[in-house]
């Protein structure tokens, strides 16, 4: 009962929530329910989940009215006319194809039935008056005004008059020119919407985006009225312009498109707006609404002020290649572009996106597809041409590189030189896509790095590169950075030159984005690496500006680094090491290897904290004389030494580990004075770098910091911002966060390549990955960005089992 209130009131979250709870107790009696509220919140995917799972796990007949649930049209007009041949008396079948057919655009058809139904007289008021609403819908589409006004007079004659009755009374008012009785039927539409749309706006903007939808549609028909009643070309104009840069602004949906255009063609005929049309036909073509595409088309084909329009032609053969006539779609594209070459009346970067999509079209042939892609550089070079023709040469450099792999012989001649031809045109033609687009393109990018990391020193692709290098944006490389500092322990002698020019110069220009990764570089083991990232590091610290850069970025990784885990932890977590190598392995010169670091870090750096120099003093002794023990059993091999050793070790494992566990929170002024002392620094806030928005940097560390109970007992890290924000960091220790680091680069690309394809078939779903910074500080230590609003595992187990 309650869901039902709740689904009659439009408050559909609520009615999802009392029909989910209901599942389950009794889930087959829910799933149509369940079905068609998804589909009002906008879940498709979700109303198709709960479909399959009711045919695979209730075993429920499919109904034909699920189908218009999940808004699969064609399957439920299919079902429905099956439904009408076995009762071709039932008005409720009828009533069911009429709406089918009204969301499919198919207008002749639809008018057909709605005057059968009427001429028949069969059909009692009421159905008629519900009827009405679809037929007045049809003959407006098709212009037959005089059967529009049978339709109209039905509704006017109901007690119960819906939106579209309002509407479509209105409609045939304006076209009456009765302007005063148009704008009364507008402000009584109005009043029904007011309800639904109060209750929707109060859940979401996109739960209510439909209802909004249909108030545009009101105030579009007061600006017609306004259109029709002025004779001021210029008033016009406005009008036309506002219209165009509203629709822009609307989301790419068939149905919020499809309404928008259907009141301004009351003015406006489709030949006079070509532009807006042909949009609205890629629209439907790309959300797999072929059939409408196709109509929109035949409309502007049948209209001789358009019929022969070069843009009309190709969006006609687009729509033919996606319908399943593909030879055919690219016999007459082929015509179209000889015709054109000879009459030379098409525009140049329309004859580019020709050329382009017969590359994409024609797959089988790879000399006619690089042909087809060059002609299209050669006509236009925007963005897309030169990206096709760089993957087009990238993927040949890949299936040559794969065949002499499995050939297992050294290249032939002819077969590196193919490679070097085709490896430097896929450079040049990933450097101007990078620098044609709009936003960068990750995905080209990461290809560019591949080819410079495998053709670096190459005397043919060499020289290509060193001019990408030098003419791509700066601001490009940041997103790759870790990739790129990785490069920097390359045997590629070649390599790794260039890749430290390009940091030199990235450091240069945006010393925030690199200081800090360049400190982290230079802890690193590999040789190469750290003695790089330290001499670039040498170079920014003399620079007068970025000196004090350089300071507090090594003092803010030092000290977060000692944070992170603590001398009691790390004794703790070593011994437990040791203790394994020695009484489980039986490898007492491993186990001395991994306590001696912990030795020379007490005698070299030494205590610099109230915590160390109380561990120092706790601890010391006991730890001395059972290295005094190790050291005589490397001398005299006494296995006694060694257990005299454990003696003492278990005695301090025993309290530390208690310690250890112990932790509830620490004071910044006891771990970490330097940091807790450091105000107002230079360095941007990590994670929260970015070139198009001004620097945040750190005002202040907070003085207390909460240790999370888990078994790597991570920190919360509190940090003061210069916007005044308080932003907040999980700092984790026994942990390389590299990986973790590159999989949040993983989600950014996944991220773009849905939002690519979200554009691409105009998707309404939102499928994008939530991504949270990620910096690491060594190879055991880092920072992760908090994520507000989440619980951890640790968290939900506690709440699930109280």
């Amino acid at each position: 009962t309650l869901a039902g209130l709740s689904e009659k009131c439009h408050a559909y979250a609520k009615a999802l929530h009392y029909k989910e709870a209901e599942f389950v107790t009794s889930p087959a009696s829910c799933v149509e329910a369940l079905i068609s509220i998804n589909t009002q919140l906008q879940q498709k995917e979700a109303a198709q989940g709960i479909l399959a799972y009711a045919q695979k796990h209730l075993n429920v007949e499919l109904r034909e009215p699920w189908y218009e649930r999940l808004q699969r049209w064609e399957d439920a007009l299919e079902a429905y006319e099956l439904r009408q041949l076995e009762d071709p008396g039932s008005l409720e079948w009828t009533k069911s194809r009429m709406r089918c057919l009204h969301e499919l655009g198919e207008w002749p058809r639809l008018s057909d039935i709605a005057r059968s139904v009427w001429e028949k007289g069969t059909a009692a008021e009421a159905v008629r008056q519900e009827l009405a609403p679809l037929g007045a819908a049809a003959e407006f589409h098709l212009r037959d005004w005089d059967r529009m006004g049978v339709f109209v007079n039905a509704i006017e004659g109901s007690r119960n008059i819906s939106y579209e009755g309002f509407l479509y009374s209105a409609i045939l008012a304006v076209h009456r020119e009765n302007y005063r009785r148009a704008h009364r039927l507008i402000c009584k539409a109005r009043e029904f919407l007011d309800p639904e749309l109060t209750a929707l706006v109060g859940e979401s903007y996109s739960r209510a985006y439909r209802t909004l939808v249909k108030v545009q549609q009101l105030t579009e028909l007061e600006e017609t009225i306004k259109y029709k009643s002025t004779d001021r070309e210029q008033t016009r104009q406005a009008i036309r312009e506002m219209w165009s840069s509203r629709l822009s602004a609307c989301l790419p949906r068939v149905d919020v498109w499809q309404a928008a255009l259907q009141i301004r063609s009351i003015v406006i005929p489709p030949h006079e707006d070509l532009d807006t049309w042909l949009r609205f036909s890629a629209l439907c073509r790309h959300a797999s609404r072929l059939d409408l595409a196709m109509k929109a088309l035949d409309q502007l084909r049948h209209d001789p002020a358009t019929a022969n329009d070069p843009r009309l032609v190709v969006a006609y053969l687009k729509n033919q290649h996606a319908a399943g006539c593909k030879r055919q779609a690219q016999q007459m594209m082929r015509v179209f572009l000889r015709t054109s070459a000879t009459g030379g009346s098409v525009a140049p970067a329309l004859l580019s996106r020709c050329h382009l999509k017969m590359g994409l079209w024609t797959k089988e042939m790879l000399n006619q597809v690089l042909g087809w892609f060059q002609s299209a550089i050669e006509l236009n070079g925007d963005y897309k041409t030169w990206n096709a023709w760089a993957l087009a040469n990238f993927q040949v450099v890949e299936s040559i590189e794969a065949a002499l792999q499995a050939a297992q012989s050294p290249s032939s001649s002819s077969a590196s030189s193919a490679r070097g031809v085709h490896a430097v045109h896929a450079v040049k033609g990933f450097v101007k896509s990078i620098m044609l687009a709009k936003q960068i393109a990750l995905q080209d990018l990461l290809r560019f790095t591949t080819l410079w990391f495998k053709y670096s020193g190459d005397e043919d692709v060499e020289p290509v590169l060193k001019e990408g290098l030098q003419s791509m944006p700066l601001s490009t490389w940041l997103q790759v950075m870790p990739q790129i500092l990785a490069r920097l322990r390359s045997p590629n002698e070649h390599l790794r030159q260039a890749v430290q020019q390009l940091l030199g110069r990235v450091a240069k220009a945006y010393p925030q984005a690199v200081v800090f990764s360049l400190t982290v570089a230079t802890k690193s083991t590999v040789d190469t690496l750290a003695s790089s990232t330290k001499a670039l590091l040498q170079v920014m610290r003399q620079e007068e500006t970025v000196a004090a850069l350089v300071r507090e970025s090594e003092l803010v990784s030092e000290e977060l680094i000692r944070i992170s885990i603590l001398w009691h932890e790390r004794w703790c977590e070593t011994l437990e090491e040791a203790s394994r190598l020695y009484y489980t392995e039986g490898n007492p010169k491993a186990m001395i290897k991994v306590l001696q670091p912990l030795y020379e870090q007490m005698a070299n750096g030494g205590p610099q904290t109230m915590r160390e120099f109380a561990f120092q003093q706790a601890f010391s002794k006991e730890l001395q004389e059972a290295w005094a023990c190790l050291k005589r059993y490397q001398r005299t091999e006494s296995k006694g030494e060694i257990e005299q050793a454990w003696q003492l070790y278990y005695k301090v494992f025993q309290k530390i580990k208690k310690q250890a566990h112990g932790l509830s929170h620490l004071d910044m002024q006891s771990v970490s004075p330097r940091l807790l002392n450091a105000r107002r620094l230079e360095l941007a806030v990590p994670g929260t770098y970015n070139v198009e928005q001004a620097i945040t940097t750190i005002v202040s560390f907070s003085p207390s910091i909460e240790v999370m109970i888990s078994k790597q007992r991570p920190r919360i890290l509190k940090v003061l911002g210069s916007d005044g924000r308080t932003y907040q960091f999980l700092l984790k220790g026994h942990e390389d966060l590299k990986q973790d680091e590159r999989v949040m680069q993983l989600f950014g690309l996944i991220n773009s390549l849905m939002e690519e394809r979200r554009e691409a078939t105009m998707a309404p779903c939102d499928l994008t990955i939530a991504r949270f910074a990620v910096v690491p500080l060594s190879s055991e230590s880092g920072l992760i960005g908090w994520v507000p609003g989440c619980d951890t595992l640790h968290q939900l187990i506690k709440m699930y089992r109280k």
